[in-house]
C-alpha cells in the first residue's frame, strides 16, 4: 500500500471514529448527569401554562413511578460506551498500527451496517402491517377514550384533562386533521358524549364531531391560549355537518404526507451513513492487510 494512500486511510478513520469518540463521550456524561441529578430535566417542567393539564408533580409522579429517567440513562450510558468503544479501536488501530483493533473495528461496522441494511428491509416489507396496526390502534383510543373539550357558549374554554384526547385535540387542531380516517372516527366514540353536551347560543349543538376538528384562526394557540381561538366559519355549522368549515383529511394521512415532505432528505442522509461506513470498513481492511506486509517483511 503506497503511503499516500495509507496516509489517506489513516486520516479518513481518525476523523471519522474521533467524531465517534466525542459522541460517545457526551452520551456517557449525559447519561451520567441524569443519574447523579435529574433536578435539572425536572425543572424543564417547572413552568406549565394553567390551560394544560399537566404540572412539574405530574411529571415527577411519572418519573418516579417508573424509573424513566433512570432506564434512559442506562440506555444512553449503554449507547455512548457502545459508540465510545467503536471509536477508540478505529482511532487508535489507525494511529498505532493495531490490527487487533483495526480488525475488530471493521467487524463492528460491517454488523451495524448489516443490522441497518436488514431493519430497513423489514420496515420496508412490513410497512403496510404497521400501518394498519397504528390505524387500528388510533382508532381504539377515539372509541375508547377520546372525550373531547370543555366547550360552553360558543367557546373552547379548557382542554381536557385526559392525556389521550389532549394529543388528539392538539394534533388535530396543529396539523389541521380529523380523527385516524376522517371525521366519522367520531361516530363510534363511546366516551365523547356530543349529543347536549356543547351548546352555540343557548341552543344545543347535535355534534358529530369536537371543535378541534374545525378549521381555526391559528391552531398553534392550543393548548396554551385556548381560548384565543376561533372557528373560520362557525362552530355550529362545523360541529353539525363533519365538513362544513372542518379540516376533512385523516391525520393518518396528513403525517404521512408531512413525512414525505422530509424523505428524501432522510434517504441521502442513510445513503451518505452507509457510505462512510462502507468506506470505514475498507480502509480499515486495507490497512490491515499492509500492516500484515508490514510485519512479514520485518520478520
Amino acid at each position: 500500500m503506497c503511503c499516500l494512500a495509507e496516509g489517506l486511510a489513516k486520516l479518513f478513520l481518525f476523523v471519522f471514529n474521533t467524531v465517534f469518540f466525542i459522541i460517545g463521550v457526551a452520551l456517557v456524561g449525559i447519561g451520567a448527569f441524569v443519574l447523579v441529578d435529574d433536578s435539572y430535566i425536572l425543572s424543564a417542567f417547572s413552568y406549565v401554562p394553567e390551560t394544560v393539564p399537566v404540572s412539574s408533580t405530574d411529571v415527577q409522579s411519572i418519573l418516579d413511578g417508573t424509573s424513566f429517567l433512570k432506564s434512559a440513562a442506562y440506555i444512553l450510558i449503554a449507547v455512548g460506551a457502545f459508540v465510545l468503544l467503536i471509536g477508540f479501536c478505529g482511532c487508535c488501530g489507525a494511529c498505532c498500527k493495531n490490527r487487533c483493533m483495526l480488525g475488530t473495528y471493521a467487524f463492528v461496522v460491517l454488523l451495524i451496517f448489516i443490522i441497518q441494511v436488514a431493519g430497513g428491509a423489514v420496515a420496508w416489507v412490513f410497512r403496510t402491517k404497521a400501518e394498519t396496526y397504528l390505524n387500528d390502534y388510533l382508532t381504539s383510543t377515539i372509541t375508547y377514550t377520546y372525550n373531547g373539550e370543555d366547550f360552553i357558549g360558543g367557546q373552547v374554554i379548557a382542554v381536557s384533562t385526559d392525556t389521550i384526547t389532549l394529543a388528539w385535540d392538539t394534533m388535530q387542531l396543529q396539523l389541521g386533521c380529523c380523527g385516524v380516517t376522517n371525521y366519522t372516527d367520531y361516530a363510534s366514540a363511546e366516551a365523547w358524549t356530543a349529543s347536549g353536551a356543547y351548546t352555540y347560543d343557548s341552543v344545543a349543538i347535535a355534534a358529530v364531531i369536537p371543535p378541534s376538528c374545525c378549521q381555526v384562526n391559528d391552531g398553534s394557540l392550543y393548548p396554551v391560549s385556548v381560548t384565543e381561538i376561533t372557528p373560520m366559519t362557525t362552530w355550529a355549522g362545523c360541529m353539525e355537518t363533519g365538513h362544513t368549515g372542518a379540516n376533512l383529511g385523516g391525520c393518518v394521512t396528513t403525517v404521512k404526507e408531512q413525512l414525505m415532505n422530509y424523505s428524501l432528505w432522510v434517504m441521502i442522509a442513510g445513503i451518505g451513513l452507509g457510505t462512510v461506513e462502507l468506506l470505514g470498513v475498507v480502509f480499515a481492511c486495507c490497512l490491515c492487510k499492509a500492516y500484515k506486509k508490514e510485519d512479514e517483511d520485518y520478520a
